[in-house]
């Protein structure tokens, strides 16, 4: 058989739909048309961690921990081969805790093993049944309806451009991959893909994957409020971290100053002089004059300045600028550094 007549025969390939992530926007208007606080904590779960809706019945309490910044660990597939961990941002970590709050409120004791989602219920008291992954299904696919996401325009063939669940695993991927800073490595393990060596031998440490995380957090965060904060509150740490880098940088300039041109720096030099005329006795004693007229006529930080200048022009062989010494206060005994060291 001729299989490549036959293949020319095959209708061209179409390109497949559904390839789309959900957009900020598309969140926005899903939460602006939930009402109740288990909708929206489920929204902005799986816009926050990118994680498969199939995961999420198995997750329970414990397997959810405080992190820095006032974000939240996830422990994806716990006691599995394919476990992992992903991350909750500061505003999903808030939602969760608003609908825990509202489950206790109710009735409900919470334990660590009780389910992060449970299912409707008249009364909180009674035993918490795990929302299965049909009953999250069908609320993210009302939202979605209610919203006017779905519609003609966006239907290609039999499938829209956006999936239903995985736009929001989509999404994650690409936040996390479009920023540069980001470990690429990394983002595989936080989505739970396991890629060739890596997958094996590349184990990080949950820190190590939140400094990942953290780097994405305002681009996952939904609110728009929330967000500028966020980045406000970026700014102003980059911001500090710069102006310390500054005062470590001036402490150790006048650190090197104070040791060159210093009082340690003068006496040493005068030391060093007093040792090189030792059968000058006169001179000995001019220089032990200029010595203590040059401590006496200034404080310490003009003592420095003067001192630094005389020093360049002598490392340059350039005239000394007799004004320099118009600068100090005049002479002083309260000048006087006597070193006993």
């Amino acid at each position: 058989i001729n299989w490549k007549k036959i293949r020319r025969l095959f209708p061209a390939k179409v390109k497949k739909s559904g390839y789309e992530p959900w957009s900020t926007k598309d969140i926005q208007k899903m939460l602006e048309v939930a009402t109740d606080v288990r909708s929206r904590t489920l929204i902005h779960l799986v816009a926050s961690t990118g994680v498969r809706i199939g995961a999420i019945q198995e997750m329970k309490l414990k397997h959810i921990e405080d992190m820095p910044l006032g974000c939240k660990s996830v422990l994806v597939y716990p006691d599995d081969p394919e476990e992992y961990h992903t991350f909750l941002t500061p505003e999903t970590s808030s939602i969760l805790d608003r609908y825990l709050r509202k489950r206790k409120f109710d009735g409900e004791q919470l334990t660590p093993e009780s389910p992060v989602f449970r299912k409707m219920y008249k009364i909180g008291k009674a035993k918490a049944i795990p929302l299965g992954e049909r009953g999250m299904s069908v609320i993210i696919q009302r939202l979605i309806k209610k919203a006017g996401l779905r519609s003609l325009e966006n239907k290609s063939g039999l499938r829209y451009n956006i999936q239903q669940d995985h736009g929001f695993r989509k999404r994650f991927n690409t936040i996390m991959k479009l920023n540069n800073s980001i470990n690429h490595n990394l983002v595989e393990k936080m989505m739970g893909h396991k890629r060739g060596l890596d997958g094996v031998y590349l184990t990080p440490t949950v820190e190590e994957l939140f400094n990942e995380f953290k780097k994405a957090i305002p681009e996952f965060t939904i609110d728009d409020s929330e967000r500028i904060k966020l980045e406000k509150e970026k700014l102003e740490q980059e911001k500090n971290v710069v102006d310390k880098q500054r005062m470590e940088n001036e402490k150790l300039l006048n650190r090197i100053e104070e040791l060159e041109y210093g009082a340690n720096a003068r006496k040493s030099e005068y030391m060093t002089k007093m040792y090189s005329l030792q059968d000058d006795p006169k001179r000995r004693i001019l220089e032990t004059i200029l010595h203590l007229w040059f401590e006496m006529r200034a404080t310490e930080d003009e003592k420095q300045k003067i001192w630094k200048k005389l020093s360049l022009a002598e490392r340059n062989n350039e005239p000394v600028d007799l004004s320099i010494f118009e600068e100090s206060k005049g002479l002083s005994l309260k000048n006087l550094i006597v070193n006993t060291t």
